[in-house]
Parts: C-alpha cells; structure tokens; sequence
C-alpha cells in the first residue's frame, strides 16, 4: 500500500510539473527534477521489489490451494505493479527528442530541433516544441495552431499528432 501511496505521490507530481504548460522550463528546474525522481526511484526499489516478491508468493499460495479468484486478483495487483514501474522509467526529457525527425502521416516531415524549435516541410518558418508530460510534447506552428504529439512507445519510435481542431495524423520516427 506504501508503494501504491508513493507512486501515486510521484504521478501527481509529475502530472502537476508537466502541466504547466505556459511556462518554458528552465534547465536547472529539469535537471533538479531528473535528480529528485531519480533518488525517488532508488529509494522506492527495494520496497517494490519486496512487494513484488510477496505478491508472487502470495498468488503461488492461493493458486496451489485452488483458490483461482483470489490469484487473480493478486496477479492483477501484480501486473498493475510492474505497469507502474514501466511507466514511471519512460519520462520524456528534450534530450530524448533534440535533432529527431518524424514522417508526418499526412505528408511532410517534422523536425524537433535543439532549443525548442520546430521545423516542417510544409512550414515557410520555424515554429516551437515542448514536453507537456510523459511521452507528450506540444507543437505549435509558426500561425500559431498547436498540435499535441502522443507517442505511443517508450522506445520514441511512433506517436500520433493531434491538432487543436481534431484533425489527426501517424509520427513514424526517422532512424539514421
């Protein structure tokens, strides 16, 4: 319950810190940040890892006394558990994604540059990007419209653009 309590803690927080979308982010506010989770991370493991292990001892008891719905539901508590875990080691930094490019569905190619700036094909001038949370990142061209980009693997390899009007289109990142 501990574990669920602080995650929670560290979900909310993120969640708030990302959010606040009309401010740029100063380096040394994300890198005290990328400090503080990770000295989160490294205390909570231990504690985790001990969860997970009683977890799985606990559905091995009750599925070798034939009590299957009761597994399950330790299993599930179990699966969430490492869902978490995974969720919280794929927070999106603008080093994960400076100088990437990405075939925009639609036609095109989007370039996330160093500083914050954006390029596309189908732009006459630069516009400007920035991490709005996990795997998220908001776009606004040079007119001004905003598109969000979900990306839709930790690995940073698709995503989907949605734009401030609905329309919506496929990111496929370009490897080298």
């Amino acid at each position: 319950m501990k574990v669920i309590v602080l995650s929670l803690s560290i979900a909310l927080l993120s969640v708030s810190w990302a959010t606040a979308e009309d401010a740029s982010i100063p380096p040394e506010l994300e890198k005290l940040r990328e400090s503080y989770q990770a000295e989160i991370a490294r205390l909570n493991e231990p504690v985790t890892k001990r969860y997970a292990e009683s977890l799985a001892r606990l559905q091995e008891t009750y599925t070798r006394a034939g009590q299957l719905d009761k597994a399950l539901a330790v299993k599930g508590e179990l699966d969430e558990l490492v869902q978490q875990q995974v969720r919280s080691k794929t927070r999106l930094s603008e080093k994960d994604l400076d100088e990437s490019r990405w075939l925009w569905g639609s036609g095109g190619t989007l370039t996330l540059h160093r500083q914050n700036k954006a390029a596309h094909t189908a732009w006459s001038s630069t516009g400007v990007w920035r991490r709005i949370g996990d795997l998220k990142v908001l776009v606004t061209k040079p007119d001004g419209t905003k598109f969000t980009l979900v990306f839709t693997d930790s690995g940073l390899t698709s995503g989907l653009a949605t734009s401030e009007t609905g329309g919506k289109t496929t990111l496929t990142r370009v490897v080298k």
